[in-house]
């Protein structure tokens, strides 16, 4: 009986040692992924990357999705929440495990921050980056790999989160920006005329 209580404490060590090797301590979690940095790059107009990182790495989190540090013209790489990095990642194969939110949230902050990399003027203004995301969620969406059914449970999500933004916090906001009339079918609405 001593014999085997003595070689369980042995592999418990002996495990203990190997997980301690194997999973330092602080390890960092912060990824870039191709596919994301690719999609990125597409609405930059220029190659940027997708770093994805995690509260513990970066406390920003803590009240944000993702950033770009200013000024962003100079800047070639986007920081974005890790759980909204696996929502995005998550799109094409529909995997069941993520919730539609998330995948939702990954998507819309992916081609926020992407626009805010464009060299474009007002690319540091939030309600203006944010109408300029806004008119390409079904392209991003595409460009992820969603196919038309998730495609139909994504967009409502999407939409009701932009407007929710824009209404609680003005700095998104712009007033004269329109959702697309490609957009109804997900909104509800009946099929109408396209806005001259």
């Amino acid at each position: 009986m001593k014999r085997i209580g003595v070689k369980v404490a042995l592999l418990a060590v002996v495990a203990s040692m190997v997980i301690l090797v194997l999973v330092p301590t602080g390890a960092i979690a912060k990824f870039r992924p191709t596919s994301l940095s690719e999609v990125a790059s597409a609405f930059a107009s220029r190659p940027v990357s997708v770093e994805c990182r995690s509260v513990k790495e970066d406390s920003i989190f803590d009240w944000a999705w993702g950033y770009v540090w200013a000024p962003t013209s100079r800047s070639t790489v986007t920081y974005i929440f890790d759980e909204a990095c696996v929502g995005a990642l998550a799109i094409g194969s529909d995997i069941s495990e993520i919730t539609d939110f998330m995948k939702a949230i990954g998507a819309e902050v992916l081609v926020h921050e992407a626009y805010h990399l464009k060299r474009v003027p007002g690319n540091q203004n939030e309600a203006l980056t944010e109408c300029r995301a806004m008119r390409h969620y079904d392209v991003v969406l595409r460009m992820l790999g969603a196919s038309d059914a998730t495609m139909d449970r994504l967009m409502p999500i999407m939409l009701i989160n932009h407007l929710y933004i824009r209404s609680v916090f003005p700095e998104y906001n712009l007033e004269w920006c329109r959702i697309p009339v490609r957009y109804d079918r997900w909104r509800g609405n009946p099929p109408r005329a396209e806005d001259g």
